[in-house]
């Protein structure tokens, strides 16, 4: 039988909620197929988290359990939505801490501004990644990065933005989540929610992209 792995949705301050929600719920989505192949789990420092447009989001498990699931090979995979806030949430230890202990091999999605929190847990040196218009930003929390436009993926680390698309940004990362991740479950999903992410050249057949 297969075993529903997870995947965490990281929440901070203002956290933009249409990066947050529009890639916990294509993923909320998938785990209700037979047999679940993802997780999908609201991850916070504080129990309650305010969005931008002032939304609450309660977190599913704290930053603590994030790390234990992690360690115990659980937790596959780590989506970091943007915001305005973003900036901000790069200087709270126990975001950049959390990020900094994750396993190498954890994969690491950010959308948009997201990538920040990358960049100041250290999780960008020396890669590619994707930031939305605030470059400068991404540079100076990581000075080697090769900053570049639409979806890049760098080894375990994926992140999309800096180009306007008719999609949603946190729609097309919890896609490509699925697309790495769960892939069977991809067609079925898109299927479903009459979607077409930014990055496919193509519909259906693209699944290779």
């Amino acid at each position: 039988m297969t075993t529903a792995r997870s995947i965490a949705v990281l929440l901070f301050p203002a956290v933009e909620e249409f990066d947050a929600l529009g890639a916990y719920l294509p993923l909320r989505k998938a785990a209700q197929q037979d047999p679940p192949q993802v997780r999908p789990l609201l991850v916070a420092a504080d129990p309650v988290v305010t969005g931008a447009s002032g939304i609450p989001l309660a977190r599913e498990a704290s930053l603590a359990e994030l790390l234990e699931l992690d360690r115990a090979g659980d937790c596959v995979a780590v989506v970091v939505p943007g915001g305005a806030a973003a900036d901000r949430a790069c200087r709270d230890p126990r975001l950049l801490d959390a990020l900094a202990q994750l396993s190498p091999s954890t994969r690491l999605y950010a959308v948009c501004s997201g990538a920040l929190l990358l960049a100041a847990a250290g999780r960008l040196t020396g890669r590619a990644a994707v930031h939305h218009r605030r470059r400068d930003d991404l540079r100076r929390w990581a000075p080697t990065v090769e900053i570049t436009d639409g979806l890049m993926v760098d080894g375990p680390v994926t992140t999309i933005g800096g180009v306007i698309t008719y999609s949603v940004k946190g729609v097309d990362i919890a896609l490509r989540v699925l697309h790495d991740l769960a892939p069977d479950q991809l067609s079925g999903l898109v299927d479903r929610l009459e979607v077409m992410p930014s990055w496919w050249t193509s519909p259906l057949d693209g699944l290779t992209a």
